[in-house]
């Protein structure tokens, strides 16, 4: 059809809109670089949240979302844009960004470098998300058994406390306030009673890092309220409820 034939740029000729270079003198019909439709979808699936993306089709608002990548919105809405960008139609994709010309296998070459890239960074990706959600949650775990075990303790407390108000002087051993010298409890490889009802919690072996540490529970009278201390012991204080860290009474 007439309304599909253009002149070359070079010669002047009509030559298919479509042709990506004259088939009489050669000259090249594309002013800039071709845009693949399966880079720049791959892009901005995998890495869309720095606006890579955004850069490869010549946009320069990417660095908007360079900008704003740590709010994890841009990594969002690239994914969307992504998968509109690989579900797009080829001849309107063409016609935004490729001055209607199709590639002709023009971008297979962008598309493995591309490929290759967005692999590697998102293994770097998930790999410092790894290094730093596994320790995080073993930590956490770790302070929920040192929590549990000091849910143990409470009873020891009220054992304690009702010593206190009954003799009016404070427990030095287990048998004092009627414990067994071995405490049977979950996390707690020992817990002992000690010199003015200062309670010695030592933490089992499935607390990992925790295991043969220790917290030490040391009580005191204030205004005829006795409140309990937990800063003590050689538990790091990352595995430690804050309260107990800064020390404050309880």
């Amino acid at each position: 059809m007439t309304s599909d034939m253009v002149p070359c740029r070079g010669c002047q000729k009509s030559i298919h809109k479509t042709a990506v270079a004259c088939p009489h003198c050669g000259a090249a019909q594309r002013t800039k670089r071709y845009k693949s439709k399966l880079a720049a979808g791959l892009l901005a699936v995998f890495i869309g949240g720095f606006g890579v993306h955004r850069f490869y089709l010549g946009q320069w608002w990417g660095i908007f979302y360079l900008l704003l990548f740590w709010t994890w919105v841009p990594g969002i809405v690239a994914l969307i844009e992504g998968i509109v960008i690989l579900c797009s139609n080829e001849e309107k994709w063409d016609n935004k960004y490729n001055e209607g010309i199709p590639g002709k296998g023009e971008g297979s070459a962008a598309v493995v470098i591309v490929a290759v890239v967005c692999v590697f960074v998102f293994v770097a990706i998930v790999g410092i998300l790894a290094a730093i959600a596994i320790p995080a949650y073993q930590d956490y775990t770790i302070r929920a058994k040192v929590h549990g075990a000091l849910v143990t303790s409470e009873d020891v407390k009220q054992r304690i406390e009702q010593y206190r108000a009954s003799k009016q002087s404070w427990p030095s051993a287990n048998a004092d306030v009627a414990l067994p010298d071995k405490i049977n409890a979950k996390h707690i490889d020992a817990l002992n009673v000690g010199s003015d009802g200062v309670i010695t919690i030592r933490f089992a072996q499935d607390t990992g890092p925790a295991a043969g540490k220790t917290i030490v529970l040391s009580p005191r009278v204030e205004a005829n309220r006795l409140l309990w201390s937990c800063s003590g012991g050689t538990l790091a204080d990352k595995y430690r409820s804050r309260e107990c860290r800064q020390g404050e009474a309880k």
